[in-house]
């Protein structure tokens, strides 16, 4: 290499020396470059970089033994941050004086190739590297790299939803998602139905990526982060509605855990049957449905109690109306036929008397509240027999007292539903025979009453205006328990109810 002396006009000549280790390091130069300190980078093929020093005749010789890629130089570049960039043959160089180190890049960390062509290199205004060689162009800003050991920044890269890619100005049911680029989005908002989502990040730096380590951590969900290690893509599947924040930490080739942690605000939509007033207006609704369900069976009820006080207590009543009118106008009656018709009005006045107790055990037997649940339900049966004179083959396996509770909720339950049982029979059924099966364990009660008589329409089971019918399912599902009706194989219809006991149910 010559080197041409403007103060003297002459030329200096600097050669290799083999026994001179501050010499040029080989004969043959490639390319020279001028730093912004004035210092000489002399590119060599085959003996590395060597650096004319301060005093003018001496070298600093920098080589793959010192970290260099590669010996062989094909071009040099100064950036901004006053790094050295060299390309070689087998890669790219970074030489830093300041800190004395080298940093090397290739293939793997994003360049197009390992090896560089003589001559083809260029730094533009705005600081931008360009490396050429026989596979093609590589260029990058330094100012994306990680200088010095200052750790770079993550980005997001992609949103995915569904495992679809949503771009800038997607709208899902009437909500845009991303207003502007993914990387740029500091929240989001999603509909309920867009709780599928999935997100890709990286290190904006192209020293050696595959050293990259990543950690998440979705506040609102995770207490902790998540570490990834060299995956850059997380998934949540059905998030719940509500409010996260999506926080993303980062290491470099280095292991420098990255200062900034880069966040996602992200916001679920609550739908409108989440809300609390949605819940309160269902309750609301539920209740009111249950109060009117209780309205048509007093209804009922109270219908049934006004047929009997017609049909039968209001007849009764008018009988004896008519004969004491009579007695009235016929005051010269002889005192056998007045004998006979006050005969006649005591008659009417015990059938009266027996209609309102019969009307008053109906509305609220003194058999709930004198007897045992056994007592009571035995009470029913004979009572039943007497009335139709249908006989009821009854079997009771139970203790005494064991549906008693303090509010005589079970008792009363059990005793209404199997006097509706029984009134359904006398109603519909045609039988001549019932039997009845009362069973008792530690969990559980069961009735199981079956009648031989033409059994029940399939489509009369759920029919929704059978007050009695629906009455027994509400006391049932009341207790947890269980209401079935259907037609027995051998004929006749067969009901059974299933409740858990007090103690099982409050478990």
């Amino acid at each position: 290499m010559n080197l041409f002396q403007k103060e003297t006009g002459t030329f200096k000549g600097f050669v290799r020396s083999p026994t001179i280790t501050a010499s040029l390091s080989d004969n043959s130069v490639n390319v020279i470059l001028e730093d912004s300190y004035n210092r000489l980078w002399v590119g060599t093929s085959g003996g590395g970089v060597s650096i004319l020093l301060p005093n003018g005749e001496q070298f600093r010789n920098i080589s793959t033994r010192e970290g260099l890629s590669g010996d062989n130089i094909y071009g040099i570049l100064e950036d901004e941050y006053h790094n050295i960039w060299v390309s070689t043959d087998t890669g790219l160089s970074r030489i830093t004086l300041m800190e004395e180190s080298i940093q090397n890049y290739s293939r793997a960390d994003g360049l197009i190739s390992n090896e560089f062509s003589q001559n083809a290199f260029l730094k533009t205004a705005d600081g931008t590297l360009f490396w050429g060689g026989p596979e093609g162009l590589s260029s990058f800003d330094p100012s994306s790299l990680s200088q010095g050991g200052v750790p770079a920044e993550v980005i997001i890269t992609q949103l995915n939803i569904h495992n679809l890619p949503v771009s800038v100005g997607t709208e899902i049911d009437g909500i845009v998602v991303l207003d502007k680029d993914i990387s740029l989005q500091e929240e989001i908002t999603l509909p309920y139905t867009a709780n599928n989502i999935s997100l890709r990040f990286a290190i904006l730096s192209y020293i050696d990526p595959a050293k990259h380590q990543y950690a998440v951590q979705l506040n609102g969900l995770e207490e902790r982060p998540r570490f990834l290690g060299n995956h850059n893509e997380v998934s949540y599947a059905s998030l719940p509605p509500g409010e996260y924040v999506l926080k993303i930490y980062g290491t470099d080739h280095n292991g420098l855990n990255l200062k900034h942690v880069r966040q996602l605000a992200i916001h679920i939509e609550t739908p409108f049957w989440m809300n609390a007033w949605f819940y309160i207006l269902s309750v609301n609704l539920f209740l009111s449905f249950i109060g009117w369900i209780i309205w048509l069976r007093r209804e009922e009820e109270r219908k049934a109690a006004a047929r009997e006080y017609h049909d039968e207590l209001g007849q009764q009543l008018t009988a004896m109306k008519f004969d004491l009118f009579w007695l009235n106008g016929h005051p010269e009656t002889e005192e056998a036929v007045r004998r006979e018709k006050i005969a006649t009005l005591l008659n009417l006045v015990n059938d009266s008397i027996e209609s309102v107790r019969t009307i008053s055990t109906n509305l609220r037997p003194k058999a709930i509240d004198n007897l045992s649940p056994k007592e009571a339900l035995e009470w029913q049966c004979r009572r039943f027999t007497k009335r139709t004179a249908i006989p009821v083959d009854l079997n009771i396996q139970m203790g005494s007292s064991q549906l008693d509770d303090p509010k005589g909720e079970y008792k009363t339950s059990v005793f209404r539903m199997f006097q509706e049982i029984l009134t359904n029979i006398i109603r519909h059924s045609s039988a001549d025979k019932v039997e009845v099966l009362i069973t008792q364990n530690e969990k559980e009660f069961r009735l199981m009453v079956r009648d031989n008589g033409v059994g029940i329409n399939k489509a009369d089971i759920g029919k929704s205006d059978s007050f009695g019918l629906i009455g027994m399912r509400e006391r049932c599902r009341h207790l947890n328990g269980e209401f079935l009706l259907d037609n027995h194989p051998e004929g006749g219809t067969l009901v059974r109810i299933i409740l858990p006991l007090k103690e099982t149910a409050n478990a």
